[in-house]
């Protein structure tokens, strides 16, 4: 007899049904206390098979607190821990101490990880800061951080051992990695390849050295996106993407970033190890694995603001940083973004952490005995927890508040529940793009950097209003020799613009010193400029 296809299909189905195993999701309560999570886990691994493990989640009480009694390691399969469904604070997971009053990280996977709705804080229960938190020790892994709150690392809330994986941190808060400034981060490569980061609608806060440590010497990253993040009190850059073939900087808000400044060698304190870019370092793709292939750098939609303060606790000959790119970064960058959207606002956060301005002096008064950032514990002005629980919204009538993206506010939406919800929702709200509005702050032209140069230099200019620029470039003469702008109409907000000396002045070029002129609607401004030969 032959049959349909229809009786075809159903007989595969029954097939199927018969000779593969469906596993129900299981939940398993895990009660506050005492090394309750290890057990429950334990228990768990020695009644079932990887499969069924990876369908369970174990849950925990609201308000609940959990002392671990080791390290959480799942092998081959996905652990999940999330928070109980209802009100009350997330569930705290805290490292406990052995007899001898050691302590280790809370989770090495060795499968994928799914955290939901904890806090997780990284500081054993005698007091004792740990280093890492997460470390991940098996290749390809999947590891996501949903509504969580990790709090305190002497190095990195996430460590990544091994090759080629996915991290997720959504709607999630990252704080006090306020170890060591040379060593005190959110997350480290390694030098290991990476699938793809993703940091999307979080805050991060009171950061010792850098947020993003992917190094330019080692491992390929596939994607890097970084969108509608909170970042706050980072004490240098916000790090390096390397070798990354697509990276993402978008809708974020980077307030009192590189608040250490450099000095006239480029450094970020006076230590050769130190030198380095401002802002972000992106480099050449020559890894094997990612040779050959295009890469793109997608930056736009982000707001730079350091509080006064700060600026002024840096001393003498030590330059207030412009977040700049290095020169591959700028080619990158120009690719395909422009500077219309990248803004210099005071966003008056309704109660962030502490600024404190003594953290700069105290790292710049270090001498060339303790410059290797072990004494980031005992004798720098930290950043401070006081005040704590922190609020990172601000006014509807800010000029930020509308300049993301499809007019959404920059930075972690979590701040706003009902911009939030419209945004997962695909609204897209009123753009920002209103030429009439006005910014705070003055007209101004940056020095340009580097200066002096050779061959190129970058100039950079902020507008408080929408108004018509021309942008020139003179000769001791009072020759004009480039034109860089003309009478265009530039919108609010920071600009820059690349000048290559060679390609304005054709003839043999010696050491010599150039002047730049803004003039904007009827107001002129001028800086000088020195080329070196």
């Amino acid at each position: 007899m032959k049959l349909s296809a229809y009786q075809n299909y159903l007989f595969l189905i029954l097939t199927l049904l018969l000779t593969q195993k469906i596993y129900s999701q299981k939940i398993i309560p895990v009660n506050p206390g005492y090394g309750t999570l290890n057990a429950a886990i334990e228990n768990e691994e020695s009644n079932h098979s990887r499969e069924e493990l990876s369908n369970t989640i174990f849950t925990l009480e609201r308000d609940g607190f959990y002392i671990t009694t080791g390290t959480l390691e799942n092998v081959a399969y996905k652990l999940n821990v999330w928070s109980a469904d209802g009100p009350g604070a997330r569930p705290i997971i805290k490292p406990g101490v052995d007899q001898g009053g050691l302590s280790v990280n809370s989770f090495t996977p060795r499968g994928d990880l799914y955290l939901k709705g904890l806090s997780i804080r990284n500081v054993d229960i005698l007091g004792s800061v740990l280093g890492d938190c997460v470390v991940g020790r098996s290749d390809s892994l999947n590891i996501v951080f949903e509504d969580c709150h990790f709090d305190s690392t002497a190095t990195s809330f996430i460590r990544m051992d091994v090759d080629w994986l996915n991290i997720k941190a959504i709607d999630c808060i990252f704080s006090n990695s306020n170890g060591a400034y040379n060593g005190s981060r959110l997350y480290d490569t390694r030098k290991n390849n990476v699938d793809s980061i993703l940091i999307q609608n979080c805050t991060i806060y009171n950061i010792a050295s850098y947020p993003s440590r992917g190094t330019s010497s080692g491992g390929a990253i596939n994607f890097i996106k970084w969108d509608h993040n909170t970042i706050y009190n980072v004490s240098r850059k916000m790090g390096g993407v390397g070798q990354t073939i697509d990276s993402y900087f978008t809708n974020n808000l980077f307030i009192n970033m590189a608040i250490m400044g450099k000095d006239s060698l480029g450094t970020y304190l006076p230590h050769p190890q130190y030198e380095g870019d401002i802002f972000l370092t992106i480099r050449e793709l020559n890894n094997i694995y990612a040779v050959g292939k295009e890469q793109n750098l997608y930056f736009h939609h982000n707001n730079f603001f350091n509080d006064p303060a700060y600026i002024e606790a840096i001393p003498e000959g030590v330059t207030y940083p412009i977040p700049y790119f290095e020169n591959y970064g700028w080619e990158k960058f120009y690719e395909n973004n422009s500077l219309e959207t990248w803004y210099e606002i005071d966003v008056e956060f309704e109660h962030p952490p502490l600024v404190v301005p003594e953290h700069v002096s105290l790292l710049w008064s270090l001498t060339d005995d303790n410059q290797d950032g072990s004494v980031g514990e005992d004798v720098l002005g930290r950043f401070t927890n006081d005040g704590h629980p922190f609020d990172f919204s601000y006014p509807e009538t800010n000029f930020c508040y509308t300049a993301a993206e499809n007019g959404y506010p920059l930075g972690d939406l979590n701040w706003f529940p009902d911009k939030k919800s419209q945004w997962e929702a695909g609204e897209i709200l009123t753009s920002i793009k209103n030429t009439e509005q006005q910014l705070p702050g003055k007209i101004e032209l940056y020095q340009n950097y580097p200066n002096p140069f050779n061959p190129s230099t970058t100039i950079s200019f902020y507008l408080n209003r929408s108004a018509v620029v021309n942008l020139s470039i003179y000769n001791m003469l009072g020759e004009k020799v480039g034109t860089l702008i003309n009478d265009e109409i530039k919108n609010p907000g920071k600009h820059s613009i690349k000048w290559n000396v060679k390609n304005s002045i054709h003839n043999s070029v010696s050491t010599n010193i150039y002047f730049v002129k803004l003039k904007v609607d009827e107001n002129s401004f001028m800086n000088k400029m020195i080329y070196l030969k």
